[in-house]
């Protein structure tokens, strides 16, 4: 009781040194399922501006001078990716691309339907992520314990071995890393998804009771009539809490003994949800998300390449075609600076070495004049 008290204390006195900052982040997502565009706050606090449709050329520059657009146009020829910044130092910038840009402390929203070729799966909520991977990556369905009402569905995420000799127990351990979602039977929502750590010992399972927890998603709902779409979704990553324990050995593990590790809150995310359903039908030439003329923007594409919004074809050819070249250049003179480097090394060692010869010659000859004039001062004195 003592022990648990004292890291009790030890908890309370670590949330009062370090109290979780809630950060609040407004965006708008819009898809037709297939093209979309997710809108943000560049800075935490900004309002976003409401009940207006998808961005074209006029509403950026009046609306959207300090709110990000990210924007994938699935009919589009090149450059599907497009990627609004907002207006810097006076200057309207930009990025365009054909693989998907990272961008932003935001996640995309739990949508029902996600395309891989939108961002890094990174990016998606939790939810989409596991509602999106193929049934045969799933184990079959059973009943929760002890919820009897939920229904639990596992899928393996990571997996590695290696040959180990630890505590005087050697063979090949096998480390897995796994997520359980708890699924209502009787509506099939997904309230809950785990992220656990198991380890086995030459295919024997080790402290089965106990997998390690390492992170957990509670998923909570707002009934909106017809609508049935996550309202809050609660993030929380887990640490080991082993402060003041004394841990079993893993010769404990290996001869069947188990151990229920605790474990401590490292960070809690917490993300809120607004369905509305779009009072206006978007059109495939919205999701383009052209750029006002004057934008700074740079080609993903072609390593980085700044360009303007609004240069001819001809001119961005040009433009791009400079750039590689005078970056081939640089990088052709940076090449030749090496080189000369390992050039110049060995022939200053000889001149080095040359220098000190000739410095020695010179000593002995020194010496030599000043041994026979010192020779000669005698036979002048004895004569």
């Amino acid at each position: 009781m003592k022990r648990q008290l004292g890291r009790r204390i030890a908890s309370l006195e670590m949330q009062l040194a370090y109290p979780v900052q809630a950060q609040v982040f407004n965006y708008e997502f819009v898809t037709d399922g297939r093209s979309m565009q997710l809108r943000f706050e560049e800075d935490e606090g900004e309002t976003l501006p409401p009940g207006l449709p998808v961005p074209n050329v006029n509403s950026l520059i009046e609306f959207y001078a300090s709110i990000g657009v990210y924007s994938f146009d699935s009919t589009a020829v090149e450059w599907p990716y497009r990627l609004w910044s907002g207006e810097t130092d006076g200057i309207l910038t930009g990025q365009v691309g054909k693989a998907p840009m990272f961008y932003g402390p935001f996640l995309f929203p739990p949508v029902g339907e996600i395309r891989a070729e939108w961002a890094d799966s990174d990016m998606f909520c939790s939810v989409d992520r596991f509602m999106s991977s193929d049934s045969d990556e799933m184990s079959n369905g059973r009943k929760a314990t002890p919820d009897p009402t939920l229904i639990v569905f596992a899928k393996l995420l990571t997996e590695s071995q290696s040959k180990i000799q630890i505590d005087g127990i050697s063979g090949m351990l096998r480390d897995e890393v796994f997520q359980e979602a708890y699924f209502l039977e009787k509506s099939g929502r997904l309230v809950r998804l785990e992220t656990r750590r198991r380890r086995f010992l030459d295919g024997v399972l080790l402290n089965a009771d106990f997998p390690e927890l390492l992170e957990s998603t509670e998923v909570k709902y707002s009934d909106r009539g017809v609508n049935d779409y996550p309202s809050e979704v609660v993030t929380k990553k887990y640490q080991p809490d082993v402060a003041g324990l004394k841990l079993p050995k893993f010769s404990h593990y290996a001869r069947g003994g188990m151990f229920d590790i605790p474990v401590k809150t490292v960070s809690n995310s917490t993300v809120e949800y607004l369905y509305i359903e779009a009072g206006y039908t978007v059109s495939d030439s919205e999701f383009s998300l052209q750029f006002p003329k004057g934008t700074h923007y740079i080609d993903r594409a072609v390593d980085n390449v700044p360009l303007v919004e609004g240069m001819s074809a001809e001119e961005i050819r040009n433009q791009i075609a400079k750039e590689l070249k005078e970056r081939a250049e640089h990088q052709k003179a940076i090449e030749e600076m090496k080189l000369s480097d390992t050039r110049i090394g060995p022939d200053t060692l000889k001149v080095t070495d040359w220098g000190r010869n000739l410095l020695l010659i010179n000593v002995i000859g020194l010496i030599l004049v000043g041994a026979v004039l010192l020779a000669a001062r005698r036979f002048s004195r004895k004569d």
